[in-house]
Parts: C-alpha cells; structure tokens; sequence
C-alpha cells in the first residue's frame, strides 16, 4: 500500500467518524433531560463551524480552554446530571472540532493530488510561485556548493557573505491573517529583488 493508499484511508476513516459520533453521542443522551440534549446539540454545531471555519492554532486553543472549562464546571463542581452525560458534554467539543479539523485540512485545503503529486512537490521545494524565488531548500543547496568551492580553492582567498531574515512566529500569524501573511511576504520580495543583485534573490 502506497502512501497515497494510506491517507486515502485515513481520511475515510476520519469522514465517517465525524459523521457517526455526533449521532451516537445524541442517541446515548436521548433518554436524558431536554436541557442535557439541546445542549449536546449546540456543543456539536459550535464544534463543526470551529473545526471547518478557524484556522488550526485557533482551534487548538479552543479546545483547550473549553474542554478545561467544561471539566471544571461538569466534572469538578457540583452539577446533578448523569456521569455518562457530563463526558459526553465535556469530550463532545474537542472530538468533533478535532475530527473535522483534521478532513478540512487534509480534503478542503490541500486536496491530496495523486497524478503526479511527486513532481509538484518537488517543485514547491525548491520554488515559490506566489513569491516568484527560490525557497529555503534551494538556498541551501548553492550555500553548500559554494561552501564547497571555497574550501577545495583555499589559495584564491574566495569568500562569501550571507544574510537571512528571520520572522517570528510567521506561521502563527499566517493561520489567523493569511491575506495579510502574503500581502508581506510580497512586498518582502519585491524590496528583495529591487535592492540585491538577480543572483542574489535565493
């Protein structure tokens, strides 16, 4: 089985379970209160519109501080419902949001391609079409070979100098604002390559 096989699976597997632990949570709290199920059923309609809506870091937050609010309050405290139904309430949240989190990611964003999906990885290794240059694998590459060069020619004195930027927390600030991510970066790349030499933008 290929890898492609394998996500493939995965992904099915991920489709159905997002499918039937909504139900399966509704029919165990069925023979509860009305309170407990309409409450069940506006936890699982905020976890699908988190998990197929907000980026992943925000959901991962979200999962967090609901899932420990929830436990306080349902698990902790003193609250008179079923046990069964209080970690129904409490895990409901993060399961659903988790489950639909993962099949966005994987089916809405980056639709796995499996024709020639080698070559295009390939290609956005070593190029950036939105930036229009090279990227970090590429840049490595010709950092070796002229490291290499200079080191086999020592008597030529040859040198290089190398700069680098560096943005921290970029892929925090690209899950939450992405326009303004790439709004960035191009003008990031266009001062690059108005300002160094062609051979220099790697």
């Amino acid at each position: 089985m290929n890898k492609n096989n394998k996500y493939n699976i995965l992904i099915y597997l991920d489709l159905v379970a997002a499918i039937l632990f909504p139900v399966i949570a509704v029919f165990q709290v069925e023979e509860y209160s009305a309170n407990i199920v309409n409450g069940l059923f506006l936890i699982l309609i905020l976890a699908i519109m988190t998990g197929l809506l907000l980026p992943n870091i925000m959901v991962s937050w979200l999962i967090i501080l609901l899932t420990t609010i929830a436990a306080g309050f349902l698990v902790l405290g003193y609250v008179v419902i079923p046990t069964e139904a209080k970690w129904l309430l409490v895990v409901a949240f993060p399961i659903e949001a988790g489950l639909l989190t993962v099949l966005r990611y994987y089916v809405l964003d980056w639709r796995f391609i499996s024709k020639n999906w080698q070559d295009i990885r390939n290609y956005l290794k070593r190029y950036n079409g939105a930036l229009k240059m090279h990227t970090r694998y590429t840049a490595n590459k010709i950092y070796s070979k002229v490291i290499s060069n200079i080191k086999e020619r020592p008597q030529l004195h040859l040198w290089m100098h190398v700069s680098m930027l560096r943005w921290a927390n970029h892929e925090q600030f690209a899950q939450l604002h992405p326009e303004e991510h790439a709004q960035y970066l191009e003008k990031l790349a266009d001062i690059l390559k108005k300002r160094r030499l062609a051979a220099q933008c790697h």
